[in-house]
């Protein structure tokens, strides 16, 4: 079921064309391995960011695949964010694989997201809006299209503190559950304590009591 809700997210948000700029958020199980894939149509530069948000100790292992099955680059029990640069050299589809097998408990919440290094490879207005006809931008489209650029470094540093804000609120939620449980048993163990402390006390002066009155 979760598979398929990826795909279909993947689906809405064109994980398969050569969309410039690609966000998304996804779980991945105890003992599995999931991939994706993405077809590259350009031999550009990308940046390629990606972390766990959520789950055990926040680590997990993963690689990139080209089109000519080499990794270009592999990640092990890698924690919070990692960030890389690499070169689409073969044009075709590339395989992003995130790996929690080493965990038998927990599973993952991921985040990743590819774009290119170049401000100028990413899509215009025009171009997400999908129009390929060439044109001849007034004073009123260049505004608008630097006003689009800004909103997207905006967005970007948005992501930046909505990780933060969420990796620090689960450690904060794990911590507290953790503090629970440490308190729950902490409690039992005083009162079991306190239980055998009051048993021995009083078998200790209740044979007393019996050895002094036998001996009056």
């Amino acid at each position: 079921m979760l598979k398929k809700i990826i795909l279909i997210l993947c689906i809405l948000n064109r994980c398969s064309s050569d969309k410039s700029s690609i966000k998304l958020t996804f779980e991945v199980e105890n003992n599995e391995q999931f991939c994706m894939h993405h077809k590259f149509e350009r031999t550009i530069e990308y940046i390629f960011k990606y972390g766990v948000l959520k789950g055990g100790n926040l680590d997990i292992d993963f690689f990139l695949e080209s089109p000519a099955k080499k990794r270009v680059y592999s990640g092990t029990k890698t924690k919070k964010l990692d960030v890389f640069t690499f070169f689409s050299t073969h044009i075709g589809v590339y395989k992003f694989c995130f790996s929690n097998s080493f965990s038998t408990i927990s599973h993952k919440i991921i985040f990743f997201e590819i774009k290119p290094v170049d401000p100028k490879h990413v899509e215009s207005l025009r171009q997400e809006a999908g129009v390929k006809v060439p044109f001849a931008a007034d004073f009123t489209e260049k505004s608008i299209e630097n006003i689009h650029i800004k909103m997207e470094s905006i967005n970007e540093i948005q992501i930046i503190h909505k990780q933060a804000k969420t990796i620090g609120a689960n450690f904060a939620i794990d911590l507290r559950t953790k503090v629970g449980i440490l308190s729950t048993f902490n409690f039992f163990a005083i009162l079991i304590t306190s239980f055998i402390q009051i048993k021995f006390l009083k078998k200790m002066f209740t044979k007393n009591n019996h050895s002094y009155l036998n001996k009056y």
